[in-house]
């Protein structure tokens, strides 16, 4: 870490001096160095606080985006791709399972962004669900990805995601991933081989 902060180059803060004053917003080289070699315990917090509220604006500015009435290409089907999609399944999904997803057809059929949260408890079928958003979008000729919060799970969606769309591009990166099978993996993308990572 220290190493990484004597030789970075610090871009130009994108918020103005007054609202960073206002608020207490550290400039980012001071924010970083703060929080990594804090001189006390109150320049730690003021780092953490900054950073937070660095965050919770770009949450804000994201949440602005997506509720701003921006364009989305249609992504036709509709109940005809969730039953394409289900024919694929070795089970039989339940209705919410199946509710959930032809209402996602529908969104995903309108120019608007979808802008969906979709809940449930461990195990009860949410990433089948994901994965028909997902398929609907390779459909199309377009990338989608899923991100999991583990090297396990995320093992775990790519072998069920290949097993389930092996004619979609399936492929994986993560923290394990070795440089040449990155390298390999940003060709695939560029050459649009990858549909659903």
């Amino acid at each position: 870490i220290g190493n990484a902060l004597d030789e970075a180059e610090w871009d130009v803060d994108d918020l103005s001096h007054g609202f960073m004053k206002k608020y207490g917003i550290l400039p980012k080289e001071q924010e970083f160095f703060a929080i990594h070699r804090p001189a006390d315990m109150s320049d730690a917090e003021a780092a953490k606080r900054s950073i937070i509220l660095r965050e919770l604006l770009l949450y804000a500015k994201i949440t602005d985006l997506l509720s701003s009435g921006g364009v989305a290409e249609k992504i036709s089907g509709g109940k005809k791709l969730v039953s394409e999609f289900i024919g694929k399944l070795p089970f039989t999904p339940t209705g919410a399972q199946k509710r959930a997803m032809e209402e996602i057809a529908a969104d995903i059929a309108k120019t608007e962004p979808m802008n969906r949260l979709l809940q449930g408890d461990v195990g009860s079928g949410k990433t089948v669900v994901a994965l028909f958003a997902m398929y609907a979008a390779a459909k199309a000729g377009k990338l989608s990805i899923l991100m999991a919060p583990t090297q396990i799970l995320c093992e775990q969606h790519y072998e069920n995601a290949k097993k389930l769309l092996p004619e979609m591009g399936v492929y994986m990166l993560s923290g394990s991933s070795t440089k040449k099978e990155r390298d390999l993996l940003r060709e695939k993308l560029i050459s649009g081989e990858v549909r659903i990572l």
